[in-house]
């Protein structure tokens, strides 16, 4: 019985720490993504990339998030393979509905973009395409998790982490004594 209780103990701490883990997935583009006076404001999250095409009849997309944590920013395109000068990335300041300062140059999204220390807040994604006539897609890479305007990084109380354990003990202390009276 001794197996039966470590196994009810170790599959209670895998969904435990399954509940919370989060786990981010690409932002697919909806319609068109507007440009820098009318960004796509993402309202999810987190996203760990940005997944879109150019069409719409404009040639750019602007997307607008909240970093989710001071730390290094990147962004590069990925795949499918576009052709280098294709498509220029660039990062803007973002607050209150209005784009800002640009953090970087634009440069090609083969080579992508870099902000080291970037504090936590919103900013805007911009992509300038050049046009030969394609409808290409894209898929851009980015270095850490992006979430919707305003969102704050979400981290559990301590005081909710410790009722999860306490649960996850009363659960064990409840079958050892269930598989000690079987014994009896």
């Amino acid at each position: 019985m001794k197996t039966s209780s470590r196994t009810a103990f170790a599959t209670g701490m895998a969904m435990m720490l399954a509940l919370t883990t989060v786990h981010a997935i690409p932002w697919n583009e909806v319609v068109d993504a507007g440009g820098l006076d009318d960004p796509q404001q993402l309202v999810s999250g987190p996203h760990d990339a940005i997944a879109g095409n150019v069409g719409g009849g404009d040639f750019e997309d602007a997307y607008a998030f909240h970093w989710l944590a001071d730390g290094d920013f990147s962004a590069i395109d990925t795949e499918p393979p576009l052709p280098v000068g294709l498509m220029a990335i660039a990062l803007y300041s973002y607050a209150n509905g209005v784009v800002g300062n640009a953090f970087t140059a634009y440069t090609d999204s083969k080579i992508g973009i870099s902000v080291a220390d970037l504090l936590a807040g919103d900013y805007v994604l911009h992509l300038v395409f050049d046009d030969d006539g394609a409808d290409p897609p894209y898929f851009l890479q980015l270095s850490g998790p992006i979430g919707a305007i305003g969102a704050i990084e979400q981290v559990p109380e301590p005081t909710s982490l410790m009722l999860l354990w306490a649960a996850a003990l009363a659960v064990f202390a409840t079958r050892l004594r269930s598989a000690r009276r079987s014994l009896q």
